[in-house]
């Protein structure tokens, strides 16, 4: 402990970091409104950055954490880490080539935007010498590819280099900023999302704010395009910095100790044929080509492509042909590419397992999910009828809830023997997570202590006192 302490108070002092909130002192001076894109010299980033970082939780949130008895269920002198993440609408389906293939003609063809994953901190770092770090709260996540390049490295012949891509063009979000996507993305839309927040010792709560000034303080973060956006990269590479939403997420998640060995089973490889790849146009200076309205050759903005084909192999994959081809799958002993990433399938799946093995917990004991009828109903509702987010198909293939009866307010949530699932032989990484729900609400549960609360539309999972 004593280490992670002197590790963050250096980082900090070297760069003068300005006090965050404090819950012992006057807050200080309100500060102006934070823009959506932070706009800074590298001298002055990793300040002003840190301290809007931890500028505490938006309002939408604190609001909602209220216990069956409307009392709060924050402790202000506890340490708390949250995982919120929506769902895109349209997923993306990395189970095979095929399958993708289908997830990316539904995506362009109903316009959808993809889903978004979002971390916050309440740590207690009581042990400081200096008054002005021990208290810290905020919530971050990461953006980027701001101007659908993805979508035109795929029309101009990149195949799946769109999907491999790094955007210059990434930013870290604060609280502020991610109130905004709240408001639009869970309030006004009624997206499908998963909440978790979960009691942490102080120690571990620390470790996560070093990786988050160790990620935006790396040499690379720190020229005037600060952050590398992109679902290939790994946040906790010294050599690559960067992040996607969602690896920038469970990175963190890492880092905190949640759900240590349920991890493994998140990652999915998706196995492609390396012509999917694609070479399209470019500049003198490497950089992609697209036409404008014009029919004029432009450079699509901030992107680095990262392929892996060598120079003879490159070449320019039609869209028309990409799209009408049956598969995108291996056809024979060509070679092959295999993508290796967090599936936020996967992710949706662990958490809906959990919210229902919580709520079969309650019902056996005997205790309501809240004092409010109607709003213990809503909640059965979304885990009888939102089994999954997805299709059909991939609930069936991914043993998603269709395992699941509901027999009653009285038995709740119980497994079923469905003979559909007899036979099926991959279950895999979807299984083992329904294992590790279970698991975990063993090790868990108290009805005193774990709540399923209402939360915006849908429901939060809530863990605290354990420790």
């Amino acid at each position: 402990m004593k280490k992670i302490i002197l590790l963050f108070m250096m980082i900090m002092t070297a760069q003068s970091f300005a006090r965050s909130p404090s819950r012992t002192t006057p807050a200080p001076a309100a500060q102006p409104t934070a823009p959506a894109r932070v706009e800074a010299t590298p001298a002055q980033a990793p300040r002003s950055l840190f301290q809007q970082l931890n500028s505490s939780w938006p309002e939408e949130i604190e609001s909602q954490l209220k216990d069956q008895f409307q009392r709060p269920i924050i402790n202000p002198q506890k340490s708390y880490v949250f995982i919120f993440a929506y769902a895109p609408k349209e997923p993306m389906d990395l189970r095979s080539g095929e399958l993708l293939k289908q997830s990316v003609q539904n995506r362009l063809m109903n316009k959808s935007d993809g889903g978004h994953m979002m971390f916050g901190w309440q740590c207690q770092n009581p042990t400081s010498p200096n008054e002005n770090f021990r208290f810290f709260k905020g919530m971050a996540a990461i953006t980027g590819e701001s101007s659908g390049q993805a979508v035109d490295l795929l029309r101009n012949g990149w195949g799946m280099n769109s999907y491999l891509a790094s955007f210059t063009d990434g930013a870290l979000q604060t609280p502020e900023n991610l109130r905004t996507v709240i408001q639009n993305q869970i309030i006004q839309n009624r997206a499908t999302f998963s909440f978790f927040l979960q009691e942490v010792t102080d120690q571990d709560c620390m470790k996560g704010l070093v990786f988050l000034n160790q990620f935006h303080l790396k040499p690379a973060n720190t020229d005037p395009v600060q952050f590398r956006f992109g679902s290939m990269h790994d946040p906790g590479d010294a050599q690559a910095p960067g992040a996607g939403c969602l690896s920038f997420g469970y990175h963190f998640m890492k880092t905190v100790g949640l759900f240590p060995s349920a991890q493994p089973y998140f990652e999915r490889t998706l196995t492609i044929p390396e012509w999917l790849l694609g070479y399209g146009r470019t500049d003198d200076q490497g950089r992609p080509l697209k036409k404008n309205e014009a029919g004029e050759d432009v450079v699509i903005p901030n992107v680095q492509i990262q392929t892996a084909l060598t120079p003879d192999r490159r070449e320019r994959i039609s869209f028309h042909t990409l799209m009408n081809m049956r598969s995108w799958n291996p056809w024979g002993n060509e070679r092959t590419l295999e993508i290796k990433q967090v599936d936020p399938e996967l992710v949706y799946l662990f958490f809906r397992e959990l919210g229902g093995e919580i709520a079969k917990k309650f019902n056996q004991a005997g205790y309501a999910l809240t004092t409010n009828q109607q709003a213990h109903q809503n909640i059965l509702n979304q885990l009888r009828h939102r089994r999954t987010i997805r299709g059909t198909d991939y609930q069936q293939d991914q043993f998603l809830r269709e395992h699941l009866v509901e027999t009653g307010f009285d038995n709740g949530y119980v497994l079923s023997n469905d003979p559909r699932f007899a036979n099926n032989t991959s279950r895999g990484n979807s299984e083992a997570l329904a294992n590790e729900s279970r698991k975990w609400v063993q090790d868990n549960f108290s009805v005193y202590k774990t709540y399923l609360i209402p939360f915006f539309h849908e429901y939060a999972i809530i863990s605290v006192n354990h420790l």
